[in-house]
């Protein structure tokens, strides 16, 4: 049991405190809005590491094995996600000054950041 607990460790130590697009959103998004601003998606954030840390202890990943069905409608999927974001943002018009002070994190942010545990 001490070896599973220093494995569990040892994998989700780097995630979590690792310079990455994650903790560097935390920080810009307190750094504007205040620390507050970054606690609902803080939340979503590790919820989502959360459940995939379940999910793979529960062996998820031996359904999900490379060539299987699941595997090629889940990198379908995500691959799409992925294209429609960058749609979305190249769509996404010019903020103008003074705007986007009031909410710090909006509705697609939200979803978007609670899906991944580490955005890359």
């Amino acid at each position: 049991m001490t070896a599973l607990i220093l494995s569990l460790v040892l994998f989700l130590f780097p995630l979590a405190y690792s310079l990455g697009p994650g903790n560097m959103f935390f920080v810009a998004l307190g750094a504007r809005h205040g620390f507050a601003s970054t606690i609902p998606p803080n939340l979503g954030y590790h919820l989502a590491t959360l459940v995939a840390t379940f999910l793979i202890g529960l062996g998820l990943v031996s359904v999900i094995n490379p060539g299987s069905m699941v595997f090629e409608v889940m990198k379908a999927a995500g691959s799409f996600y992925v294209l429609w974001l960058a749609y979305k943002m190249l769509r996404a018009g010019a903020v103008a000054n003074g705007a986007g002070k009031g909410q710090a994190v909006s509705g697609m942010a939200r979803c978007f950041w609670c899906s991944i545990p580490k955005p890359m």
